[in-house]
Order: structure tokens, then C-alpha cells, then sequence
């Protein structure tokens, strides 16, 4: 299976993948309009859940991480984490000099991202899939929430 390349998002008000196959729990859904930051408008075609891997930086065992909710549309060329959906079920994001932190509601460091291109976004590759941590944290919507 090829590396999947995730970008942690400020901006995106759900979770997103383009890669079907990633997610379980899987529930079809007549095309629902997406809106891009650019004003593009795609469908999603679904929502399932997703399990990927937070790295931690300085050669430490990934964070296996499972994103609840996450919408599918093929037109994406990465997968999208919310920052907004993570902080609303009570998790840190710190974005601080060239990395991105993520903490558990309990303040423990889940994540060490490098920030590779702007403030708002850190982008990484998960190339540690079948190393699975022995965390496995849930990040879940708010109770009843489908919509973006």
C-alpha cells in the first residue's frame, strides 16, 4: 500500500480522504456538496471511520490515531484531519515554530508534526501503517453530527 499523505487543516470543518479503502464502518450517502477553501464545490460520497498514525517526532513510536466520521469524495488529493473536530471533542492542537502538537484531552502529546509548508497546515506522510502503537485514541463529532 502507498504512504498516505494527511494534512492537518485549521480551516476544514470535517474529516476528509480520497482513499475509500481506508475507511470502516463505511455509510454511503447520496452526493453530499462540499466546499473548498477555493470555492470548488465536490461531492462526498460517503463517511466511515479512518485509522491513521500521528508521528512523534525524534524516531518515537507513532500515535495510532481513529478519526471518527470521515467523509469520502475522490476528488481530494490528500486526506484532510480537522483541527476543529479534534478541539471540539476536547484535544490540543498547538501549531509553534517549524511543528504541529497534538494532545489528548489529558495534555499527553499524541502528535509531533513537522509543519513543512504554511502555519495553518502540517503536512506529513503516514509510512508507519501495520506499526500500530499501543494508544488508540478517538476523535468523534459532536452526538448527531453528519454535516460539514
Amino acid at each position: 500500500m502507498m504512504p498516505q499523505s494527511i494534512i492537518i487543516d485549521c480551516g476544514a470543518s470535517s474529516h476528509f480522504t480520497p482513499d475509500r479503502n481506508s475507511l470502516t464502518n463505511y455509510q454511503a450517502l447520496t452526493a453530499l456538496p462540499i466546499r473548498a477553501a477555493d470555492g470548488r464545490t465536490f461531492p462526498a460520497l460517503g463517511c466511515g471511520d479512518m485509522q491513521i498514525h500521528f508521528p512523534m517526532g525524534n524516531s518515537k513510536k507513532p500515535t495510532l490515531i481513529t478519526l471518527k466520521d470521515v467523509y469520502y469524495s475522490p476528488h481530494l488529493a490528500f486526506t484532510l484531519v480537522s483541527c476543529t473536530r479534534m478541539t471540539r471533542v476536547g484535544f490540543k492542537v498547538l501549531l509553534e515554530g517549524s511543528e504541529c502538537k497534538v494532545y489528548s484531552p489529558t495534555y499527553k502529546v499524541i502528535g509531533v508534526i513537522p509543519n513543512r509548508r504554511f502555519k495553518e497546515l502540517a503536512i506529513y506522510t503516514d509510512r508507519q501503517r501495520g506499526n500500530q502503537p499501543n494508544l488508540d485514541h478517538r476523535v468523534s463529532p459532536p452526538h448527531g453530527s453528519h454535516q460539514s
